[in-house]
């Protein structure tokens, strides 16, 4: 991987993504974690229940970088745990907790809208167990969902409604419409959690439990599934005639494994790389790796660190 610029994140990290033009979007608060962004009940066991709501509003500086640039975007008064933001084609933001509960006929508002200047705009319900949110160029916002957003937890199945992400992988308007929702294709099975996602300007891809197929969402929602992918992967990088599958189970966080993709419906070949920083230092454990369009992009230490993938299918 290369290094592409320092971060300088003095802040607590709230959230890190990539948008639809490959910009890295920090977002940092001085609030205290479990009083705001990371609000969750913690049994004497340990056990964590996550909060839907921050149990306190709070103030989120946002940072939209590229390569030499550099945009500043002060939210105030968040009212959700566990998010992620993405850009929008109008030059606002999406802001989307991971949870989402269903409670006396309501559902909880987990996506919220804020324009160019910070202020914080309509709300709308995503569905709880959101593991991923992109947003495309044409400003449609693809989710995924991991297994409690599938089968229901926190009022949803049971006594609420089915989860909105029960098919596993949806497509949203920005007013909260449902515009597609995924149906598996012949020769694999559902989505049972989607571990990885990644939006271009017309396309959506994906990798998913239990059995890691490749599945690409083109132009008219066609499905095309390609089986043989490697298990564990959490995040997807796309280039011509391959997808690169970054991760793994333990002892495989710098794992890459190029999938060069068959004429049929399966995998054609492999070749498994290690992700590493410059000088051939290995990439910590516990390192934070996205993946957009061509690129996966670490952010190690407070520096940023990309690799184009098609220079691996060269």
């Amino acid at each position: 991987m290369s290094y592409v610029r320092d971060l300088d994140v003095s802040a607590n990290l709230v959230s890190a993504a990539l948008g639809f033009n490959q910009e890295l979007i920090l977002v940092t608060t001085t609030a205290d974690p479990l009083s705001s962004y990371a609000g969750a009940d913690v049994s004497p066991g340990w056990a964590s229940f996550p909060h839907s709501a921050a149990p306190h509003p709070y103030g989120a500086d946002v940072r939209i970088l590229a390569d030499q640039t550099e945009q500043r975007i002060r939210v105030g008064e968040l009212p959700i745990s566990h998010p992620s933001f993405q850009t929008l084609p109008d030059g606002g933001l999406l802001a989307v907790g991971a949870r989402a509960s269903w409670k006396d006929g309501d559902a909880f508002h987990n996506a919220v809208l804020i324009d160019a200047a910070g202020d914080i705009g309509s709300t709308f319900c995503l569905g709880d167990g959101i593991a991923h949110t992109q947003v495309d160029s044409l400003g449609r916002i693809w989710v995924g969902y991991f297994d409690e957003g599938v089968f229901g937890n926190f009022g949803w199945g049971g006594p609420g409604p089915e989860p909105l992400g029960s098919s596993g992988l949806v497509c949203w308007s920005l007013d909260g419409r449902k515009l597609w929702s995924f149906e598996a294709p012949e020769g694999v099975g559902p989505i049972d959690d989607c571990y990885a996602l990644n939006v271009t300007d017309h396309e959506a891809w994906a990798c998913y439990y239990s059995d890691f197929p490749i599945v690409r969402v083109g132009d008219g929602w066609r499905i095309k599934a390609w089986a043989g992918g490697p298990s564990g992967a959490h995040a997807i990088a796309v280039t011509d005639g391959a997808v690169a599958l970054v991760g793994g189970y333990r002892g495989l966080h710098d794992r890459l494994v190029l999938c060069v993709l068959g004429t049929d419906s399966s995998v054609a070949s492999t070749s498994t790389w290690r992700l590493q920083l410059p000088g051939d230092q290995d990439l910590p454990l516990g390192t934070l790796v996205l993946a957009r369009r061509q690129t996966v992009t670490a952010v190690v230490g407070g520096a940023w660190y990309r690799l184009d993938v098609a220079d691996l299918s060269d």
